[in-house]
Formats: structure tokens, C-alpha cells, sequence
């Protein structure tokens, strides 16, 4: 991971733990807000995340259960390589005769 040119160039699939769950008595977020999932970077809510390269995204489902952070491709790109996937397994032959 480096910061180019005032972003994160991270990489697809990078984890990274933010929190030691092992060292904290009681893990109480109710009045912590993480803020939208899928963002690119920023502040929303209480978390302010460095600007992830084009077409990575930061999801934070994890943050107030598990701890971490995860890199991960766009979703509306993953629903565009899922559905021309799909069109290729549903196309039809034609039959010439």
C-alpha cells in the first residue's frame, strides 16, 4: 500500500485491522457511525477514510463487529463483469440448416 498523489493506491482484497479486539474490555458502538459502506474515502459519519484509486471502494460492514476494514472493487463494476458473465452462459446458438 503507498498514497499517490493524495490517495490510497490499495489493492483489492487488502484487510486491515483497525482495532485489537483482544486488548478492549467492552466493545460499545452505539453512538459510533461508520458512515456509508462502499465509499471511495472521506468523512461520513464518524470515519474518515484516505481516498482509495479508481474503482476501489472501502467497505466498513465489519468495523463496530469484527474491527477491520476491507479494499474492494466497486460494486456497480462487479455487477457489470456478473452480468456479461451471465450473458454468456445464456446465449443461444443459432443452428444452421
Amino acid at each position: 500500500m503507498q498514497i499517490v498523489d493524495g490517495g490510497l493506491s490499495g489493492q483489492k482484497g487488502q484487510i486491515f485491522n483497525m482495532l485489537d479486539w483482544g486488548n478492549l474490555v467492552a466493545a460499545n458502538f452505539t453512538g459510533f457511525d461508520v458512515g456509508t459502506n462502499y465509499r471511495s474515502g472521506g468523512l461520513s459519519g464518524d470515519l474518515e477514510l484516505p481516498t482509495l484509486v479508481e474503482g476501489l471502494v472501502w467497505d466498513v460492514s465489519q468495523f463496530t463487529t469484527s474491527g477491520i476494514l476491507v479494499v474492494v472493487p466497486e460494486p456497480s463494476r462487479v455487477l457489470l463483469v456478473l452480468l456479461g458473465g451471465l450473458r454468456l452462459l445464456f446465449r443461444r446458438r443459432r443452428i444452421n440448416g
